[in-house]
């Protein structure tokens, strides 16, 4: 019974450090310091938009937000003639509305990703 557990933790020790090695040097290769000609760094930003780049980012954020809050003001104030118009009742009402603001959600957590993935240029 202990040469067999002694083989597990060799084995699972073997698997930890190459899983780790792998990981790091994936890591580390991920957070090299930003290249200071990326048109996306901070010093890219700040020599683009000068010292008031954050207000910027803080405005775009806000109108996001906005944006966000009247779609979903504008959701709830269409359900009553909604439900009148197609026959629903207050359940299915409920269920329009929550799908409409997890598609929403849904959307927002993916933009990013497909942002980087597809580029900027082609969204």
């Amino acid at each position: 019974m202990r040469q067999l557990a002694r083989s597990v933790e060799q084995c699972l020790t073997r698997y930890l450090k190459h899983y780790l090695t792998r990981y790091l040097a994936h890591n580390r290769r991920r957070m090299q310091p930003a290249d200071p000609d990326d048109r996306h760094s901070l010093a890219a930003l700040r020599a683009r938009w000068g010292p008031q780049h954050r207000w910027w980012v803080l405005l775009t954020v806000m109108i996001g937000n906005m944006a966000a809050l009247m779609a979903a003001t504008t959701i709830n104030v269409a359900v009553p003639a909604i439900s009148r118009q197609f026959a629903l009742g207050q359940q299915d009402a409920q269920w329009l509305a929550t799908t409409f603001m997890g598609a929403m959600t849904v959307s927002m957590l993916t933009t990013p990703w497909l942002l980087q993935r597809l580029g900027y240029r082609r969204c």
